[in-house]
């Protein structure tokens, strides 16, 4: 396989993984959500809710692999070719097109939380 089809695929992975998570936390946290909506929040207030806590699990899983590359930068120096081990550019690129994944990744969650209907929530339970 060419290199440029093995990174498409791990991001594809990477947008199906966050949008597994984020689908499974929204669908467990959807009466909460029912009971938010029927006592008066906005769907803005729901879907902030549900972004923000997504996002920053993903700050967190970003930070940490900074830290694993940076420490582990040394022992694959001899792999990189016109980049230094510890580029700050290299690593801000790559942070930014993760969170810009994730992001993506939470989108089609994001909106299903903010379509929940309260009284058919809470009537099925």
């Amino acid at each position: 396989m060419k290199k440029k089809t093995v990174s498409a695929l791990a991001l594809m992975l990477a947008v199906l993984g966050t949008y597994s998570v984020v689908a499974c936390v929204v669908d467990q946290r959807r009466r909460y959500m029912a009971i938010r909506v029927a006592l008066g929040a906005a769907p803005s207030d729901i879907a902030s809710a549900v972004l923000t806590r997504s996002l920053a699990s993903v700050a967190v899983g970003i930070a940490a692999g900074l830290v694993v590359a940076a420490m582990v930068g040394g022992a694959a120096g001899s792999m990189l070719y016109g980049v230094g081990v510890l580029d700050p550019v290299s690593f801000a690129a790559s942070a930014a097109l993760l969170f810009a994944v994730a992001l993506a990744g939470c989108t089609i969650p994001v909106w299903r939380a903010t379509r929940v209907d309260p009284i058919s929530v809470l009537r099925t339970d």
